[in-house]
């Protein structure tokens, strides 16, 4: 009966009185909501096929929790990005089967405490995933004679999930060179590489080769089967490649035998012009 009275009278009082009343209620609130609403820790996404799988600690025992997400800012991070509500769980892991914008894109994850109409107010962690089964980057090394393409050199393709093994390249491949590819996993294992070569990994482009060569090669999975390390062994047609010049960027292979995603069999992104979000660009040099 006291907190009747004590709000009638509020209700009575002048509209400076209300204000510093309810202005004090709200700081309460927010105190109390930071002191009990711990945010959580430890977020992590993992893009899953076409989904997301997420996970974190949670900063109360038996807390609920808001999963939010958003598209990431120009620069891939999550600063300033606006946060729409996709899920309410008690759990402290949860999976986002259709996140916003196509494959290759990069979206912001946020998971906060929630208790009735509070929640955790600051320190809420975000993290960036880029979603949809992508080439993530490429890297080549020289193992051999600097410039040229031969015996050692290694072309290394990363995906940003794992990759099904029963797909893409198997040990009779070849590597091949026109005058402006190189063909990797090519199913060809003899005779002069064409432009229109199948693979069964993809090709880097842009660039130009002084020669048309083709070369044996082994094909090694690290990284919980996201890293595929493709190093030349031995050169079964033409001569060496000469390396002219050009910047390089990896065209995923379309083919049925193309790569897949590990979950749910996705093909892996080949949209796009190059370098983009789903073809990537070559660092390094042979």
């Amino acid at each position: 009966m006291a907190g009747v009275a004590l709000l009638a009278l509020v209700a009575a009082s002048p509209r400076g009185v209300q204000g510093r009343f309810h202005a004090q209620v709200s700081a309460i609130d927010t105190v109390l909501a930071l002191d009990a609403l711990e945010p959580v820790g430890a977020l992590a996404a993992e893009p899953r096929g076409t989904g997301v799988a997420l996970s974190w600690t949670a900063g109360r025992a038996g807390a609920t929790h808001r999963v939010s997400v958003g598209a990431a800012d120009a620069w891939g991070g999550c600063a300033g990005t606006g946060f729409t509500t996709v899920g309410v769980t008690d759990a402290t892991a949860s999976t986002d089967p259709q996140p916003p914008g196509p494959a290759g894109a990069r979206v912001c994850y946020r998971v906060e405490t929630v208790d009735g109409p509070w929640s955790s107010v600051t320190g809420n962690p975000t993290v960036a995933v880029q979603v949809g089964f992508v080439v993530a980057a490429v890297g080549v090394a020289n193992g051999g004679t600097a410039g040229r393409l031969d015996v050692g050199d290694r072309i290394v393709v990363s995906f940003n999930q794992p990759v099904d093994r029963a797909s893409g390249p198997v040990a009779t491949d070849t590597v091949c060179t026109t005058a402006t590819l190189v063909v990797l996993a090519a199913t060809r294992t003899a005779g002069t590489c064409a432009a229109g070569e199948a693979s069964r990994l993809g090709r880097l482009e842009g660039g130009t080769v002084g020669a048309t060569t083709r070369w044996t090669a082994t094909y090694a999975w690290s990284d919980g089967d996201r890293v595929l390390t493709v190093t030349l062994t031995n050169r079964v047609g033409g001569p060496n490649s000469a390396f002219t010049g050009g910047a390089w960027s990896f065209r995923p292979s379309a083919a049925a035998d193309g790569p897949r995603a590990a979950t749910g069999g996705v093909p892996v992104c080949t949209a796009g012009a190059v370098p983009g979000p789903c073809l990537p660009e070559a660092t390094g040099a042979f």
